[in-house]
């Protein structure tokens, strides 16, 4: 299923999921990610705005813009903030060449082509630019991890049992998505010279590009 299509039918309820699967300690991440940041910002698969409002934040931030391909998700913006949201695809954005400082996503790598993004970051970044990429994952302790496995899987079935089929069907490929992010192995594979901050015992990562 494409992006737009799955957000389309969750986005009402996707940011509880992102506080379900992390104990609420998504916004602590949040924030310690966008601390990392500075200049002309783009928002990669923004959502409503929840990472834009740490990135805002940040007074070494100069400007955001925000971008997602869920038309629902950007109608229901935070309109309190000073950024510019627009409908747009990660694969394809709809800007010109050495814009912007940093793209950053957050919780947005489990849910697209990699190939794809990269190049089109790349391509909207300026020579120096950095992207950022903010993403759940498991933890390094084995105690830790198995506990954390077992409550991931109590949502699925939880999810499963509470919503339609089609919806708790969505919900079981995010919950497996952070499963087979694991440690964010494809990322670190990828690229030979990158930083990586690892939050709260690996219960979530960032990569500066």
């Amino acid at each position: 299923m494409k992006p737009e299509e799955r957000y389309k039918k969750i986005y009402k309820i996707y940011d509880y999921f992102n506080s379900f699967a992390s104990f609420s300690l998504d916004r602590w991440w949040r924030f310690r990610a966008g601390k990392l940041v500075k200049g002309f910002v783009l928002d990669a698969g923004c959502g409503k705005g929840e990472f834009t409002e740490f990135l805002l934040k940040n007074r070494e931030v100069k400007k955001v813009i925000g971008i997602d391909v869920a038309r629902e998700m950007v109608k229901e913006k935070k309109k309190y903030l000073s950024a510019i949201f627009m409908l747009g695809d990660v694969h394809k954005m709809p800007f010109k060449e050495n814009k912007f400082d940093f793209v950053v996503s957050a919780f947005l790598y489990r849910n697209i082509e990699p190939d794809k993004f990269f190049k089109e970051c790349r391509r909207v970044l300026k020579g120096d630019g950095r992207i950022l990429i903010l993403e759940m994952g498991l933890p390094d302790f084995f105690i830790i991890r198995f506990f954390y496995l077992i409550y991931l899987k109590l949502l699925e079935v939880l999810t499963s049992l509470i919503f339609p089929k089609d919806l708790g069907q969505e919900y079981k490929f995010l919950f497996n998505s952070i499963r087979e992010f694991n440690k964010g192995e494809s990322i670190k594979k990828r690229f030979k010279k990158l930083k990586i901050l690892k939050i709260n015992f690996g219960f979530a990562y960032v990569f500066i590009i």
